[in-house]
């Protein structure tokens, strides 16, 4: 068995339940950026609830759509972008801290943007939030977050109106917590319940990858009977290097049943790594990680991987929301601008609702429900992923803020 098969089944299944074909998107090129095409297998349809177009959002990607995570986001984002009425144009920026630079003062001079979502990209926050106040342009921030300690905070009555964040170092802490968890549950501990572990880290630089090492650091320390063998880091957070760290580290360290993933996609390149090198990841290892894109899903459906995390992949059609809102005069639910958003553990006993939503149930989501401006004096935004599946009309309950 392989991910590769597993990935084919998804896409299947995608195939089978949607309504309408892939889209293909054109990346931006005007700040030097390489241009090229992207085919969605998961595009989400357009549906009834698209409004009258009010004008055009820059989206940007610190990465490429070849990370599941922000493929996923951009996914998310475009069904939000229709809902709500904006013309969505994506970026991928591929770590070029110069393109971000010059894309952010092209768009100053481009009447096109109402507004803009943007992520923060390895420590550049104060000339970020410079450039975004020198636009205008309304612009929420999100996934990466800005170092509040360097920039202050966000306010209604800058261009910087609102960021979206999450906590990362809780989901960290509760990633290693629930995979060790897992591991005695299933007798991949010693007698005195010990347990062995590797942790796969992200990049360095990046503020989302030290956090979630910084919650590692926590369950580690309230757990005295984990054992961490060596730290690794996958810079650019890929399948690719995840797999080569791993060949080394499982064989330098034989007795780890437990591996500790920074994302998805680095989960996912242990996983092919164990197969190919003729283990069982399903039952010799507990292994999990973030992000809840619908390979990992499957994974965990099959019980290959124990965990993942997910929300993340939804700030981006959350972030169009709230933008909205802002540009439709709603203001006062924004408060201090920011809005955090909780994690969401899926393992074995919940994963089948968030496929479903995934793969079979997008095609049914109203982003514009979400709205405070439609919510008809109801406070507080719901923004998590197992909302996208409850049925009621309405808005409903309130959100983290």
């Amino acid at each position: 068995m392989v991910v590769s098969e597993l990935r084919a089944a998804v896409v299947l299944l995608a195939a089978e339940t949607a309504i309408g074909s892939c889209e293909v998107s054109l990346m931006l090129c005007r700040t030097g950026i390489t241009t090229f095409l992207w085919a969605s297998v998961f595009a989400l349809p357009v549906v009834c609830f698209a409004q009258e177009k009010t004008g055009s959002v820059l989206w940007v990607s610190t990465l490429n759509p070849e990370h599941s995570f922000w493929a996923e986001n951009l996914r998310f984002s475009r069904a939000a972008a229709r809902d709500l009425g904006f013309e969505l144009e994506p970026v991928f920026l591929n770590s070029d801290q110069g393109a971000y630079a010059r894309l952010l003062d092209d768009v100053a001079a481009d009447p096109r943007y109402v507004g803009a979502v943007l992520p923060n990209l390895k420590n550049q926050a104060p000339g970020i939030i410079a450039r975004i106040q020198k636009t205008g342009i309304p612009t929420v921030t999100d996934v990466i977050p800005m170092d509040f300690g360097l920039v202050g905070e966000p306010r209604r009555t800058s261009a910087w109106i609102a960021e979206l964040r999450t906590d990362e170092e809780e989901n960290g802490r509760q990633l290693l917590l629930r995979l060790v968890e897992s591991a005695r549950t299933r007798g991949l501990s010693g007698e005195d319940g010990r347990v062995d572990v590797i942790a796969i880290g992200g990049s360095r630089t990046d503020s989302v990858g030290r956090a979630r090492l910084r919650g590692f650091d926590a369950a580690v320390a309230q757990d005295p009977m984990i054992t961490v063998r060596q730290v690794f880091h996958s810079e650019q957070w890929s399948r690719q290097q995840s797999a080569r760290i791993l060949q080394t580290a499982i064989r330098r360290y034989p007795t780890t049943t437990v591996i500790w993933s920074a994302n998805d996609d680095i989960a996912i390149g242990v996983i092919e790594t164990l197969w190919e090198m003729g283990r069982e990841p399903g039952t010799e290892f507990a292994i999990g990680g973030i992000d809840a894109t619908p390979e990992m899903l499957s994974l965990v459906l099959g019980r290959v991987a124990t965990l993942t995390i997910g929300g993340l992949t939804l700030h981006g059609a959350w972030s169009l929301v709230v933008l909205h809102d802002y540009l439709e005069g709603s203001r006062e639910w924004l408060e201090d601008g920011v809005i955090t958003i909780s994690g969401e553990i899926i393992d074995a006993g919940n994963v089948q609702m968030y496929v479903d939503l995934l793969v079979a149930d997008a095609s049914d989501v109203d982003f514009l429900r979400f709205s405070a401006v439609a919510a008809h004096g109801e406070s507080g935004y719901r923004f998590a992923m197992r909302s996208l599946v409850e049925t009621e009309s309405g808005r409903g309950a309130e959100g983290s803020r």
